[in-house]
């Protein structure tokens, strides 16, 4: 890479007072590490939405293992006792096979106990007919798209103070076909962790290091749980920025570590295609990922509030973590200087030292 570029991205890091964590890998090899404050890059992290990537690949997992038979099987099933009817054919998207919808608020996910302003709906008025929840599939929940009010911005006190998450995310008004458009809600992703529960037999964060952490060589420690004891599904799960950056690399590999196949190229593929698309910034969604270009290049990213992000440029063989304070009052700007970082700074960069590439990602040790 580029020195004086990469030295440029650097410096302008460490003037983020709220940036943790820089860590850059170029061609497998890991080309920057910098600790600017708060948890080392060997320390977990709470990574807020990060974590529905993350959730995206236990899927994946649990798909390979036969827990699940894809993304397009209906969600109802899983939960007879709040959805008792499971009929629909699944919603309709537009003619370029991407939906138009709303994205995540400015900062990208959950705060602390508010995310923002944001695109809730009034809710549909259904009387008779079958029960339009039943068309909702797993691959509506992960691409956020299940067409179910939001529970995030204004309604997320409200949800995660409530006595039972998944019945509250279940009684939301359909404001909206599964799949017509994109609604930023965690409690579409928190369906998803517990209709793995129930289908896997285990906890989310067993089956979490049974698919992804124990093969991958990274370190996923418990994270917290809603009433019912289910791992909350999409929010506030921990992994060092080491580690993030392997995850990344992981998905850079088509789902491959050191020669060995953990996750289905054809799944990585499948998580990274939007689906929606956000009217507020135009940048696409898929199973949980992010999607956009800089400078020419396709780019996927997990995002998480406060200024978490797992950039991936796979044409450049180039993968960046950020971890930020993600418990500090909003200060405007701050994402959108990293996503300056990464456009500005790291791709021209990484375009000016191109290099031939290397099979194998970086292994830091993780602690």
């Amino acid at each position: 890479m580029d020195s004086i570029l990469l030295q440029e991205a650097v410096e302008a890091a460490g003037r983020q007072s709220r940036l943790h964590n820089l860590l850059v890998a170029r061609h497998g090899e890991v080309v920057v590490e910098r600790h600017f404050r708060g948890p080392a890059p060997d320390r977990p992290a709470n990574v807020k939405s990060v974590s529905k990537s993350l959730l995206s690949a236990v899927v994946g997992g649990a798909i390979q293992e036969g827990y699940l038979e894809g993304v397009d099987i209906p969600m109802a099933p899983f939960f007879p006792e709040f959805v008792p009817t499971a009929v629909g054919d699944g919603g309709t998207n537009g003619s370029d096979g991407t939906s138009r919808g709303e994205g995540a608020d400015g900062d990208g996910a959950e705060g602390a106990g508010d995310e923002g302003a944001g695109d809730q709906g009034a809710g549909r008025d259904d009387h008779g007919g079958p029960d339009p929840r039943g068309a909702i599939t797993v691959g509506h929940l992960l691409s956020m798209s299940s067409g179910l009010q939001s529970t995030s911005f204004g309604n997320y006190g409200r949800w995660v103070a409530s006595s039972n998450w998944t019945r509250w995310v279940l009684e939301r008004p359909m404001i909206h076909e599964p799949g017509d458009r994109m609604v930023y809600s965690t409690g579409n992703s928190h369906l998803v962790s517990a209709l793995l529960v129930r289908a896997s037999g285990m906890s989310t964060h067993a089956l979490a290091q049974r698919t992804l952490a124990e093969p991958a060589g990274i370190r996923l420690p418990p994270w917290p749980t809603d009433p019912q004891g289910i791992h909350f599904g999409g929010n506030d799960m921990l992994i060092s920025p080491r580690d993030l950056l392997r995850f990344g690399e992981l998905y850079r590999h088509g789902g491959a570590l050191n020669g060995e196949q953990i996750l289905d190229r054809e799944w990585i593929e499948e998580s990274w295609r939007p689906r929606v698309r956000s009217r507020r910034d135009g940048n696409g969604y898929g199973l949980g990922w992010w999607a956009r270009t800089a400078g020419g290049h396709e780019v996927r990213f997990a995002w998480g509030y406060g200024g978490q992000f797992l950039f991936i440029i796979p044409e450049l063989e180039l993968t960046v973590v950020f971890t930020s304070d993600p418990w500090s009052a909003r200060e405007g700007g701050h994402n959108q200087v990293l996503h300056r970082i990464v456009d500005d700074l790291l791709v021209p960069a990484a375009v000016a030292g191109a290099a031939p590439s290397t099979p194998n990602p970086p292994t830091p040790e993780s602690t």
